[in-house]
């Protein structure tokens, strides 16, 4: 049985979660069509990618979440994993129908998801700053910022300026470019230091999860297990090399299985011991043809068998996994890690690493540069 806690957490939430998508997606698809409608107007708003990969991670990933497999979660790593992917989708699709900016020669509007709207005059314009994937405008302490993310933004800040010159006969006053995390060596250095930080945090993630099992001792077993008290009246060895032990009842249609014997923490006893007529309690997990037990006590609840933590168990059946997820995770923290020493120290590092870090034409940094910075 789940607390009240783990009752909303993993029962509760998800299917908020899974409503919340369903809104988001229909609001997205509403928006969509409307600004393809209107494309020709004056319209800056997101790229429909936000819409799309928004509504496939939220969408894939909330099914192990709102329906997970009793026997292995919610509780385990993995419901968290598929969760942070849930997390992400919903952000996607909250960015996508969170932000629309609308423009005429009188005004330009602002709108979110709430329909909260803030409207800025041309004559508040107090100056722009440049970058190589759109700009900054800025209304005195507020700001609209666009980047590479923002549809129809350039001819948003040609038809911003030519608005500001019909009124005052000068250009919008510009600003020195914000401070640059990679000290100007590479066109839109915002979008890839962002991209080092994702990269970073989900190494940090993937290690966490390949090697926790190995290094932190848990017993831990599943949520959603139920308690049976059963005899048993036969057995049998199946599976490979007969390491699956199924047990059978004169009491349950479905056998009781103890798969990978070398996962549980209590050795298991000669089988033939446990069929003679004494009932057992068990602790069990439902699976569609079998129950997959994790524990068996006696009637007075001394331990026979006790299931290792199920991280644990399963180390030892797909080691190659966990290796692979550390090769990855190692990549991709070297990838953060190196995309910003690259990029904010060039000089320090053999002219190849920038092409792997870095799309052809973004890197600005040259070696002549370098070369002139020898001599003097």
């Amino acid at each position: 049985m789940l607390s009240g806690i783990e009752f909303i957490l993993f029962s509760v939430v998800p299917v908020l979660q899974d409503l919340l998508i369903a809104v988001l997606f229909v609001r997205g698809i509403f928006l969509l069509k409307e600004r393809k409608k209107n494309w020709n107007a004056r319209i800056v708003s997101l790229d429909p990618f936000y819409l799309w990969f928004g509504t496939i991670s939220g969408g894939i990933f909330s099914l192990p979440v709102t329906f997970p497999h009793q026997d292995q979660f919610p509780g385990d790593e993995r419901w968290y994993f598929f969760e942070i992917f849930v997390l992400l989708g919903i952000a996607f699709l909250l960015s996508y129908c969170n932000y629309t900016i609308t423009y005429d020669r009188e005004i330009i509007e602002r709108s979110n998801l709430f329909g909260v709207k803030e409207n800025f005059a041309y004559e508040e314009i107090t100056g722009i700053i440049r970058h190589d994937s759109g700009a900054v405008l800025c209304f005195g302490q507020k700001k609209i910022r666009l980047d590479a993310s923002d549809r129809g933004r350039f001819d948003f800040i040609e038809y911003t300026e030519k608005a500001y010159g019909i009124r005052y006969k000068k250009a919008i006053p510009e600003y020195k470019p914000e401070r640059d995390p990679m000290n100007g060596n590479v066109k839109d250095p915002w979008r890839y230091l962002v991209i080092d930080v994702v990269m970073f945090a989900g190494a940090i993630f993937l290690l966490c999860f390949a090697v926790t099992p190995y290094v932190l001792p848990v017993d831990r077993l599943p949520a959603h297990l139920l308690e049976i008290r059963t005899s048993f009246s036969s057995y049998e060895f199946t599976g490979e090399d007969s390491g699956t032990l199924v047990l059978h009842t004169e009491s349950y249609k479905m056998p009781f299985k103890l798969s990978n014997l070398y996962g549980y923490e209590i050795p298991i006893p000669n089988p033939h011991t446990l069929c003679n007529g004494k009932d057992y309690i068990l602790m069990v997990g439902e699976g569609k043809k079998e129950y997959n037990i994790y524990t068996i006590s006696t009637s007075d609840n001394q331990p026979i068998i006790r299931a290792i933590d199920v991280n644990t168990a399963e180390r030892n059946t797909a080691p190659a996994a966990s290796f692979f997820l550390i090769f990855i995770g190692i990549l991709m923290l070297l990838f953060g890690v190196f995309g910003v020493l690259v990029g904010r120290y060039p000089e320090r590092y053999p002219e190849w690493l920038p092409r792997l870090l870095f799309r052809e034409g973004d890197f600005l940094y040259s070696s002549e540069e370098k070369s002139k910075e020898k001599g003097n």
